[in-house]
């Protein structure tokens, strides 16, 4: 799997802008990553993947399991 991914942050409940800037309540205005950057920041933005029973703070997200009318490049209206 090498396809691109949001990414959801779970800490500021919102997904995270292009190029990492920001955050963004519409996933059509998210940035997309792909599986490489969206994985390391899933890991080692804020407290990561840790080990116990904490939800993480950054989750990558499959673009494909975004319904397609809220997908990046898509109007926010659509929200």
């Amino acid at each position: 799997m090498n396809g691109q991914f949001l990414i959801w942050s779970n800490y500021h409940r919102a997904w995270w802008g292009p190029d990492s800037r920001g955050y963004t309540k519409h996933a059509s205005q998210a940035g997309i990553y792909n599986q490489d950057d969206a994985f390391s920041i899933a890991e080692e933005s804020r407290d990561g993947w840790r080990a116990d029973d904490q939800e993480p703070t950054e989750l990558a997200v499959p673009i494909e399991s975004v319904p397609e009318a809220f997908r990046p490049g898509q109007p926010a209206a659509a929200e």
